[in-house]
């Protein structure tokens, strides 16, 4: 979802959820909340997807029950044509583009 100073994304599934005492962890290296059983994975992805989304001057939240899945919400700041941040970081609406 665009809105008129960042972007807002949301991804949602129905899993089984995270535990609230992993929560606080997930975006370790190589944590892995404790419910995840057989489940494939390194407890890389949160971590790697944070630093990308802080390089980017955005913000990323989790929200999660055991049972009921869990909701990861990304915020990136929307810049204008020429505009940059110190990552030289750029997301570029086209109705920003148009008036360069």
């Amino acid at each position: 979802m665009l809105q008129e100073q960042q972007i807002v994304l949301q991804i949602r599934d129905q899993g089984i959820g995270i535990p609230a005492a992993d929560q606080k962890k997930l975006f370790e290296s190589f944590h892995r909340a404790s419910n995840v059983g057989n489940i494939s994975g390194t407890g890389l992805g949160l971590a790697i997807v944070k630093r990308a989304v802080e390089a980017h001057q955005g913000s990323i939240t989790i929200a999660s029950e055991v049972g009921m899945g869990t909701t990861v919400s990304v915020l990136l700041p929307r810049l204008k044509t020429g505009q940059h941040s110190d990552s030289q970081a750029m997301f570029v609406d086209r109705e920003f583009a148009d008036e360069a």
